[in-house]
């Protein structure tokens, strides 16, 4: 029976934030995983060639910066859904429930991914499935931003796939097969869905500025090295500047920080945002005044800053497990996946998911069965609205 029926509905259906009422988990782990694997690799293949949402407005012969400068090309539900690191539980409820709202509001769901699908979780591969998935069946509605995990590339002379982070799980799985030599149609079909999943990622753009003055980028923008070099909005399409806006890091106290280029991941602060906004403004004709991104995974699985009043920033996780590296961080062994809807002129409008911890567990914690029962949590079990605190701001 759909989870979607009218006991598990409330709110009005002109308020698309009215939220679902989730007494039990929208998907089961075991339904996560079907869905995922119900993919043929055949599919995937036409998948990858697609071009996805907001893509026909790439900008330069690069065509890896979107600027989306009519208003009237936004849907009216458009989502974030941010860092998974091969969380398909997360993913597959976070698509339920905007799905759900979407419906309640009459409105067709559109989704942009911030990235790092794989890396620092055992079901990258299901993940990628799941996206796929989600493609195949949305045409034109899903979009990609690829993170940092996802800069991966396949080496056809050595053989082996290639990583630009370290450690790498989800390359060093693949190569682990290789090099035992793959001994089924699993370890077959993970190659190949590795292999396109290179070509995939390497084909999306690398930003999008909406345009009501919001960019969406993985980590950052163009660090301040590069403003005097920015010119033309083409000139965003640089080398730099894309790494930048997949790599870059938050000081969130820090007014300036300085552009290390012997790391890609250095850091800005909070005049440095500023001084990119009032160059792509008024420089460049890209209204740019807040920004929603991922890179960093805050316990709560979102953060908003606040010494950034002038031009705020947002960022959200969709993880509903603490990581490995996480124990010491203070995160809670169940957080709630966030993801985020899109208010014009206004930082996205986070919603907290609270999924099954009988479910949480059964998928990355090993010590439950998946079940359909409520979750155990002592909290909520209602997904949770949280309104940014911050001002929009302006550039």
């Amino acid at each position: 029976m759909s989870p979607f029926d009218s006991t598990g509905l409330s709110g009005k259906a002109d308020d698309i934030d009215s939220p679902i009422f989730a007494r039990a988990t929208l998907v089961s782990w075991a339904q996560a995983l079907e869905d995922a694997r119900s993919v043929p690799i055949s599919e995937i293949r036409t998948v990858v060639e697609q071009r996805l949402l907001f893509e026909d407005r790439s900008v330069g012969a690069a065509r890896r910066v979107v600027h989306v400068s009519d208003p009237s090309a936004l849907p009216a539900s458009l989502w974030f859904i941010g860092d998974l690191h091969g969380d398909l539980l997360g993913l597959a409820n976070a698509w339920a429930y905007i799905q759900a709202q979407s419906r309640v509001a009459g409105c067709e769901p559109f989704v942009l991914f911030l990235g790092d699908f794989v890396d620092r979780g055992v079901h990258a591969h299901e993940t990628l499935l799941y996206l796929f998935r989600m493609i195949r069946d949305n045409p034109g509605r899903v979009g990609v931003l690829p993170g940092n995990h996802d800069e991966i590339a396949w080496d056809t002379e050595a053989n082996r796939f290639r990583s630009e982070v370290n450690p790498a799980d989800y390359v060093d799985g693949l190569n682990a097969i290789l090099d035992r030599g793959p001994s089924d149609d699993e370890d077959a079909a993970r190659i190949e869905v590795g292999k396109l999943a290179c070509t995939f990622f390497a084909n999306r753009p690398r930003a999008v500025f909406l345009p009501d003055g919001l960019l969406v980028a993985h980590a950052g923008f163009p660090h301040a090295d590069l403003l005097p070099t920015l010119k033309a909005v083409d000139d965003l399409n640089a080398g730099d500047c894309l790494q930048d806006f997949v790599w870059l890091r938050i000081s969130e106290n820090a007014p300036r920080k300085r552009p290390n280029r012997a790391t890609k991941g250095c850091e800005f602060g909070y005049e440095n945002f500023s001084e990119f906004c009032t160059v792509a403004t008024q420089r460049l004709g890209v209204t740019t005044r807040r920004m929603i991104r991922g890179h960093e995974h805050p316990p709560s699985r979102f953060a908003t800053y606040p010494n950034y009043q002038r031009n705020p920033v947002l960022t959200i996780n969709t993880m509903c497990r603490r990581m490995d590296d996480e124990s010491s961080l203070r995160v809670e062994r169940f957080p709630k996946a966030c993801i985020a809807r899109h208010v014009p002129d206004e930082l996205p409008c986070v919603h907290q998911l609270p999924i099954g911890e009988s479910e949480v567990s059964a998928a990355y914690y090993h010590d439950a069965t998946p079940a359909e029962a409520p979750a155990e949590s002592s909290g909520s079990t209602e997904p949770r609205l949280v309104e940014p605190s911050h001002p929009a701001g302006g550039a």
